[in-house]
């Protein structure tokens, strides 16, 4: 089993995406109204932009909580403090491996510092145009981290630094 099918067992991503592209067709921050987004997006960071323009379409409660409602805004400028787009941008490699493509990483984020695994996946939506969409979701990771060291140092496994 891999990292996406941990994170994203196939009946929960297919109704994320369905639920997703079916939200973005409004191109509207709303996806608050739905039930099953508001249970299953908040379990880490979550955000999707337009791949062409880096804006911000929609943030998840636990994000817009820790840096507010920046939705319309460039990501790089939000999530990263950045004036342009991030030197380890996953877009390209994204466009690259195509629609449905996914990267999973692990990226230290100096503004909410904390280590965060994420995974990115292309998406497509046409509606008269063709749209392609980014749907990030990193889960914290320093936290867990940092309770796995305490056992591991409570335990003797490891030295205290």
């Amino acid at each position: 089993m891999n990292i996406r099918e941990l994170l994203f067992p196939k009946q929960i991503n297919d109704k994320l995406i369905d639920a997703l592209m079916q939200q973005i067709d409004e191109h509207k921050a709303s996806l608050e109204d739905n039930i099953f987004f508001k249970s299953a997006m908040n379990v880490g960071y979550a955000y999707v932009t337009n791949v062409e323009t880096n804006e911000i379409i929609w943030i998840n409660d636990r994000l817009r909580n820790r840096i507010g409602n920046v939705v319309g805004k460039q990501c790089y400028e939000m999530f990263q403090n950045f004036d342009e787009p991030c030197t380890f941008c996953t877009n390209d490699e994204l466009l690259y491996n195509g629609v449905g493509a996914t990267k999973t990483w692990v990226h230290y984020n100096t503004m909410l510092e904390e280590l965060l695994l994420v995974t990115d996946t292309l998406l497509e939506y046409t509606n008269g145009k063709k749209i392609l969409y980014r749907f990030e979701i990193s889960i914290p990771l320093t936290q867990q981290i940092t309770k796995i060291l305490q056992v591991c140092q409570t335990h003797k496994l490891i030295s205290k630094p």
